[in-house]
């Protein structure tokens, strides 16, 4: 039966956490011969894990209409992820669920010499299973939401970047936010910190970690990050995360 929701558990929110497109959160490499061709198409992929048993993948496409991902203008994204992950309940029972998830978001980029502003808001469709009941996560079965996003990316100098990305979701008011700042190494790769915060209602997450950003292949982008994570409830980790971007 579907049912309309604003309010999400602790490990559906994980999962926002983990998912760098749940969001439109990629990561340039420096400008180069390829990266100024008229691009209107990047496909985004990203696989993430960590020590908590959480194990997440998810797929977006961002298109430029009209125009090239190149120059300022209206985007179109739409993204799905799927993975599952482990939480005890109240009342200390072991809980596994399954999470897929879809979104299709509206926006406008704004690019620049050497950064980008864009702004992003639509519609996402949650649906979570798990694998016994459990009276305290609202967000089993399906629910209906708004999601927004801004993404930020910027190249103050030749050897430096900064990304912020932030993301905000009726579902019990969660939000997510993250900061790098990385420095260039031989061969074009960034690498750098990276921090991030996020939470709900009643649940709050922080990170630190370093990041490696910057691989690439002609139209194929790669990076990946690895770091430390605390929740609210004193429980520590480590989360590490691998992406590939593949622009068309």
């Amino acid at each position: 039966m579907l049912r309309v929701s604003f309010s999400v558990s602790k490990s559906v929110l994980f999962a926002l956490m983990i998912s760098p497109a749940r969001s439109a959160d990629w990561y340039p490499a420096p400008p180069s011969p390829k990266m100024i061709d008229d691009w209107i198409v990047s496909v985004d992929t990203s696989t993430t894990g960590s020590s908590s048993k959480s194990y997440f993948m998810e797929a977006g496409a961002t298109a430029a209409i009209p125009g090239s991902l190149s120059t300022s203008g209206a985007r179109l994204r739409v993204e799905g992820l799927a993975g599952t992950y482990e939480y005890l309940s109240a009342n200390k029972m072991q809980i596994r669920g399954q999470q897929v998830e879809g979104a299709a978001l509206g926006g406008y980029e704004w690019v620049g010499p050497r950064s980008k502003f864009a702004v992003y808001l639509g519609g996402m469709a949650l649906n979570t299973a798990l694998s016994r009941p459990d009276p305290h996560n609202s967000a089993n079965g399906v629910s209906l939401g708004l999601k927004g996003a801004i993404d930020y990316y910027a190249r103050p100098s030749e050897l430096t970047m900064v990304s912020a990305f932030g993301a905000f979701a009726t579902n019990d008011s969660q939000f997510f936010t993250r900061l790098r700042v990385g420095y260039m190494l031989p061969g074009g790769f960034y690498i750098g910190p990276e921090s991030a915060f996020m939470g709900n209602n009643t649940y709050a997450l922080w990170q630190v970690g370093a990041f490696l950003t910057g691989v690439q292949f002609g139209a194929v982008q790669g990076g990946l990050s690895i770091g430390y994570q605390q929740d609210r409830d004193q429980k520590s980790g480590i989360y590490g995360a691998a992406d590939l971007r593949v622009l068309f």
